[in-house]
Order: C-alpha cells, then sequence, then structure tokens
C-alpha cells in the first residue's frame, strides 16, 4: 500500500524463488545452498508497571482467555494480557511465600507453595484435618485431577470437590512430577526416579533400570510421542520410554 520496506532476509545464498506458507512461514530456494526456512517467531514481552518490583518468577501459567498468570518469589500471581495488570497477593501463615506451580483447572486458579496451596488466590486448600496443605510441585492428571508433591508426599487433587487423597508412596521429597496416560505417576527426587502405579497404587525406585535415574532429578515432562525427558541436578538431560533409558544429552 506504502511501498515501504518491511524486512530484508540476508544470508550467503544465491536465491531464485520465494513462497509464504499457510502459517507465514518463509521458504527460500536457492541455486547454491538448496531450500532454506525462515519459521515465524514473534516474540511479546509483557511489561512491568514501573512500580512492580516482584519480576522473580518461578511459575507461568494460562487461562482460557490469554490471559498469562505468572507466581514470583514474594507470594504475588501476576495476571496480564499485556495491557491490564492485576497483582494477587497471596498471604499465608508460613514463611515461605514462593509460587512454584499455577494450573488451572476447572475455572479455577490453584497456586503451589511451601506456604500453602490456594484456590483462586484467598482460598486456602485444606486436607481431611483441616490443615493446609502444601506443596513443592503439581502436574494434571486429567481435566478434574491434580497431583501433588511434597517433603515425603504424593495426593492426589479433586479440582471439582476440592478433596485431597494422600497416595501410599514412597516417602521421598518430591522435586519433579509428571504424569503418563493417566495410570503412572513419574515423581523425581533428591536420590533418583521414581514410578508410582495409580491402578495398583504402588510406588517403584527405577534406580536399577540405568545409572542415570539415580541421579538427582530437577525437571520431568512427557512429550507428544511418549518419551518422559528428565532434567537432572548435575548430569544433564537424559530422555527414555519403557523405563529403559534412550537418549542421553549432556551440557557442558
Amino acid at each position: 500500500e506504502n511501498l515501504e520496506l518491511k524486512f530484508v532476509l540476508n544470508g550467503n545464498y544465491s536465491p531464485n524463488a520465494l513462497y509464504n506458507d499457510s502459517r507465514e512461514n518463509i521458504w527460500i530456494s536457492t541455486v547454491d545452498k538448496g531450500l532454506l526456512l525462515y519459521k515465524k517467531s514473534k516474540v511479546e514481552i509483557y511489561a512491568m508497571p514501573d512500580n512492580f518490583s516482584g519480576t522473580s518468577f518461578l511459575s507461568i501459567a494460562k487461562t482460557k482467555n490469554a490471559s498469562l498468570l505468572a507466581g514470583n518469589y514474594t507470594g504475588q500471581v501476576i495476571e496480564t494480557d499485556g495491557k491490564y495488570f492485576i497483582v494477587h497477593q497471596i498471604t499465608t501463615n508460613q514463611k515461605t511465600s514462593w509460587q512454584r506451580k499455577i494450573i488451572v483447572s476447572q475455572n479455577k486458579v490453584f497456586s503451589f507453595s511451601e506456604g500453602g496451596n490456594m484456590v483462586d488466590y484467598n482460598k486456602k486448600l485444606l486436607n481431611n484435618y483441616g490443615l493446609v496443605v502444601s506443596s513443592k510441585t503439581a502436574t494434571v492428571l486429567n481435566d478434574s485431577i491434580v497431583i501433588m508433591g511434597n517433603y515425603g508426599t504424593i495426593s492426589k487433587l479433586n479440582t471439582i470437590t476440592e478433596k485431597i487423597i494422600h497416595l501410599p508412596s514412597l516417602k521421598k521429597r518430591v522435586t519433579a512430577l509428571a504424569a503418563y496416560k493417566e495410570n503412572f505417576i513419574y515423581h523425581g527426587s533428591t536420590d533418583g526416579l521414581y514410578k508410582y502405579d495409580i491402578i495398583e497404587n504402588k510406588d517403584f525406585a527405577l534406580a536399577s533400570n540405568h545409572s542415570l535415574f539415580s541421579e538427582r532429578v530437577t525437571a520431568l515432562s512427557v512429550s507428544a510421542d511418549d518419551f518422559i525427558w528428565v532434567g537432572t541436578a548435575s548430569n544433564g538431560v537424559f530422555v527414555f520410554r519403557n523405563d529403559s533409558c534412550f537418549v542421553f544429552c549432556r551440557y557442558q
């Protein structure tokens, strides 16, 4: 419309054709370097207000209306869409207020920390004895069940009723969680990797399967191809399936 230059693609190649696909990626055929692909990449920066200092974040999630939720070190969950900015202050009786995990389920916001788990920022999540429940991490099992982990316990939270059931797991400190096909829960600890069978209500140590399974686990994730990715504290990342190590990727 205005003949203004939008962008320039530079490179050490001789192009002879260009194609824009349905995802706005750019394909370039060249004489000397084959076929090149420039993927569309759009990164948006959500600016914080000038007077806001709690910008050290531990957790992130997204609501159904695409708003961003982020939990920080000072007991706050930030809600923003890039235009509006809301600070949800979470108050507990505990000193630890790090918001380690945020999960949106049943149109509710569940926040998890050692200081106490909360529902919609101001309602305390209680166990059957009326005590506040705390967690170091959590993961989604299905649309109404969340698995929570803490020091020596794994629990199942129904996000509809907000009732909690403790699972008879091994008494291990839970450092990471990942649900697998709604039947199994992989949980990491300071001394390795464990697998909980929901159907059998049994917990197993996997350290004997491979030497890497005894590393301190810092992160767990399941990909769409049913591989489990494990981050360790000092020995990189490894990937496995069927409880056997498949790939080892060590970062120097």
